[in-house]
Formats: C-alpha cells, structure tokens, sequence
C-alpha cells in the first residue's frame, strides 16, 4: 500500500511540475505583432513588412521585404518586461541593418497600450504601432 501512495504522490508532482513548466509568462505580449507606423515628431514613417514575434522570454524580429532585405532577415534576441517596460536585447548580430531601426544591440520600449489586436511601443521620443498577426 506504502508504494502505491508513493507512486502516485510521486505522479502528481511529476504532473505539477511539468504544467508548471508550460507557464506562459507574457500572456498579453506573446505572439506575433506586425509593426505599422513610427511616428516621430517630424513625421510618420509606414512599414508594413517588419514583425515582432514574442515567445516568453525570446523574441524574433524579421524583415519580410524582399526589396530592402533579398535574404529577408531576422534578429533574435531575449526580452525582459518590468511593469510597463520592455527591454529586449540582440543575442546573435554583430551587424543590425538600418531597415529593422535598431542603432543598438539593445532597445528599451515603454507599453503605452496593449490589447489582443494592439500593441503601442514608446521609445524616446517615437510611438511604434503594431497589429496583431496571430
């Protein structure tokens, strides 16, 4: 009877465990999120074929232009949301091309809004606007 319980006791936690390791961390942020605008100050800069995809703590950010990028490109990284900030850094370039609007390997947004169809970024002075593509 003793093994029994051990056994079962023992799948519980085994169970508990393993859900506990399916933990989405970032329910709101995860997903795919298709970049609109960025609107400066100046002005309001169009782009349509740049996507954020969130997954926990990783992200991928990648160029579906074929006339700006042939290879299309893709930078990965990891993120860190704190409250309404959002840090995300690039783990695997040395090099960022001028299309993705990244000047470094790190890049520090704050959430100005979020719902499942919209994300709002804020970084200095620039709003990036994004839809939802899941």
């Amino acid at each position: 009877m003793n093994i029994k319980k051990y056994l079962l006791i023992s799948c519980l936690l085994m169970g508990i465990f393993l859900l506990a390791g399916c933990h989405n961390y970032n329910p709101d942020l995860n997903g795919k999120w298709q970049l609109m605008t960025i609107s400066t100050p100046t002005q309001t800069i169009v782009r349509d074929s740049i996507f954020y995809n969130f997954d926990n703590y990783t992200f991928e950010v990648q160029n579906m232009n074929r006339n700006t990028n042939p290879n299309g490109g893709v930078l990965l990284g990891e993120f860190h949301q704190i409250g309404d900030s959002l840090i995300l850094q690039v783990v695997d370039n040395w090099y960022i091309p001028s299309h993705f609007y990244w000047n470094s390997l790190e890049k520090r947004f704050k959430i100005v809004s979020i719902s499942l169809s919209r994300l709002r970024l804020s970084e200095n002075d620039s709003i990036y606007t994004f839809r939802s593509y899941n």
